[in-house]
Order: C-alpha cells, then structure tokens, then sequence
C-alpha cells in the first residue's frame, strides 16, 4: 500500500479535495483519503501544496511525422498540403523521422502528457514508444487496399487505424475493426476531415480519384457514394464503442445522432483544423449528443506542439460556451474508456500515473489555473 499526497486532489467525480490521500496498492488507485494525519511516512509521498491530476492523454498525436514540424505551407489548401507532405516524407531518411519523433515523446511527457494515441505508418517506431515513458496506443495505420501491418495476434500497446474513409478500401476498413474488436481494441479512424473526402464520397471529386489511382488504390468496389464518412463508416458497421472517429469537423446533426445511437467516440483537434481547413469542429453540438470527446493535436505538419496544455487553452479561447472542467475531462477521464483505462482516475494501464501541477494561485476557477498553467509547472509522475 502507497499513498500519494497533495494540497489538492481531484477525486473520481471530478471534485477538488483539500489536504487529501490517494491510495495505490500494486499499482491500481483503490481510493483517496480526505484529512490523512497518522500515514507511514515510509509508504508516502509528499507532492507538496499543488494540485494532482490524472496524467494527461493525447488522443491523436502522428509522432512519426515531426521531422515536418514548420516545413508545410497551408495557404494552397488540404490537397496541396497532401502532396507537401508526402513528397517530403518519401525524400526523409527513416533515421531523422525516428529521431524527431524520440525527442517529441519525451517532450510530450515532461509537459505532463503520460499517455497518447499515436498513428504511426513506421513498423520501427514502436519499440521507441513501448519503452518510452508515455503509455496508451500506437496505432499502425493502413491505406489502400492491401494492409502492411495487420498481425494475427495481439501486441503490447498496439493497435490499428484505418487512415480514412476516402484512402483505405472498405473491405480493409471492416476486416481492422474485426480484429480490434475481437481483441476488444480501440479503432481509429480520420473521418469527415475535408472538403475533398465530403466530395468524394459524393462523387464529385474527380481530382481525388486521380490522385487515387496514381497512388495505385483502386476504389472502384467501395461502396460509394454516400452523404458523409460517418455515414460511409456505419453502413460498413465499423462504428461503435470501441470506434475513436477523429475530427468530425465536416459534420452535421445527423453524423452526431449515429455516433451517440452507435456509443463512438470522437476526437476533435481543432488546431490543426483551423490551420488546415480553416474551420473548426462543432464541440458544442456534440457534447449536446452527449458524445464522449476526446481532445488530441494532430501531427506537427499541422500545429506548432503536441502538447495537449496548448490544445485545452485553443478550445478555452475559442469555444467560450464549454466550461473549463470539460475541457480537461476531454484529456482525462473521456479517453480513459476509449484507451480501456481505469474509469476511478484515468490513469494508463491501470498503474498509479499521475500530473502535478504546481500552483501558488487557484483563487480563479480551479480547472482554468490547471489549463493555463506553465509547463515548468507541472510534474508527471509514475
């Protein structure tokens, strides 16, 4: 048995306790103490006046393509940015891809981030991300018809995506889901991004079909056309509670209504969004729907840091209906029942995962002074 003390600690529900306890044993919290006064000193540790907090979860992070970080214009537009990035990816040695990506994780957990869902297409990267000290997913992500990573079996801290409704074929979209689901793993999957999957799906983008056919995928069997990817998505029965559909910002009521009917998750990065695509996400209507949502960064080809602080403050200043507590909740306790997370405290892999954020000042909203707080501010702790 092991105590974790601190001036301040958010208990299961979300509430602030003062001078309070929380009590692992083998790993697992199994309950916080309020006023703790006889504890052994020997089985705890002090975190001082601060505030302790569940370790942060990114939920969408491309850690293998930092090496594009300020390399990519987004003034032509989604498909140019397409073309920028892959031409420079395929003129990118593995080594400076793999070396960027080491420095980002470790940057990622020393800025109070202990967990991510990291879509990755490097097979190499993943050693680096199971020993490193951040937890949850790496998703190997398949495009195209044919898949390149897809194993038989299961594998520690390894999962898979499809990369898009309009990218990866439909039959390799539903055979993915049936083995995430057969090994009860999270699926993730770009959905209703852009206006060139919107108009594609529709059959009206012939641009799209021809950069298709000159990356030899072949969509002439797909089940096309459809009025949206998350409706492409349903009629392949991919979405449900184990489905993490990333972004939804080209989506209307009637997407949010099969998400909510089908129990899926969404993840929204609006950063990325507004440099993109230069629009955001409706979070506001989908926290009407009762979505569980989750809040990630995209890759640095398309915002300036994977640190999730910096994406909690955008939505803070650019979504002033949502309250600061559902912010944060989008970082901890909503991605720890997609990541399959303990739902008492949100930490990865059932361990004891925490961020101290130390804060001389809490006179304003409690979960505003944790959003807004400085990096050199906050601790992760394991």
């Amino acid at each position: 048995m092991h105590y974790h003390r601190a001036g301040i600690i958010l208990d299961k529900d979300f509430k602030p306790v003062h001078n309070a306890a929380l009590v692992v044993e083998n790993g697992i919290i199994c309950g916080l103490i309020k006023n703790p006064s006889n504890l052994s000193k020997k089985n705890t540790t002090d975190h001082g006046p601060g505030i302790l907090i569940p370790g942060l979860i990114n939920s969408h992070t491309h850690l293998d393509l930092s090496f594009l970080k300020n390399r990519l214009d987004y003034s032509g537009g989604f498909a140019s940015w397409v073309k920028q990035l892959i031409n420079i990816r395929e003129n990118t040695s593995e080594t400076e891809k793999i070396e960027k990506a080491k420095a980002e994780i470790n940057d990622l957990f020393k800025s109070g981030n202990v967990a991510a869902g990291d879509i990755s297409s490097l097979e190499s990267l993943k050693s680096i991300f199971i020993n490193s000290p951040v937890s949850g997913f790496i998703f190997y992500e398949e495009i195209g018809e044919t898949e390149k990573f897809l194993k038989k079996h299961k594998e520690e801290k390894v999962s898979y995506a499809a990369h898009a409704p309009h990218t990866t074929s439909s039959q390799l979209i539903k055979k993915i889901k049936k083995f995430t689901d057969y090994y009860n793993l999270p699926f993730s999957v770009h959905c209703c991004e852009s206006d060139e999957e919107e108009s594609f799906l529709k059959g009206n983008n012939k641009k799209w079909e021809e950069f298709l056919n000159s990356r030899n995928i072949d969509f002439s069997s797909w089940p096309l056309p459809s009025d949206s990817g998350v409706k492409y998505l349903d009629k392949l029965k991919v979405i449900n509670k184990n489905t993490l559909l990333v972004h939804l910002l080209n989506s209307d009521k009637n997407d949010f209504e099969i998400v909510k009917k089908r129990g899926a998750n969404v993840c929204v990065c609006p950063r990325s969004n507004k440099n993109l695509h230069g629009k955001l996400p409706d979070i506001g209507k989908m926290l009407e729907y009762k979505i569980n949502i989750c809040l990630g960064t995209d890759s640095l080809a398309s915002c300036d840091s994977l640190d999730i602080f910096d994406e909690m403050k955008f939505v803070y200043n650019n979504y002033k209906s949502i309250s600061p507590e559902n912010i944060l909740k989008m970082t901890t306790i909503n991605p720890a029942k997609v990541f399959n997370q303990e739902p008492f405290y949100a930490q990865p892999d059932k361990k004891d995962s925490f961020c101290m954020v130390y804060l001389s000042d809490v006179s304003k909203d409690i979960f505003e002074s944790i959003i807004f707080s400085e990096k050199t501010k906050r601790k992760p702790i394991l």
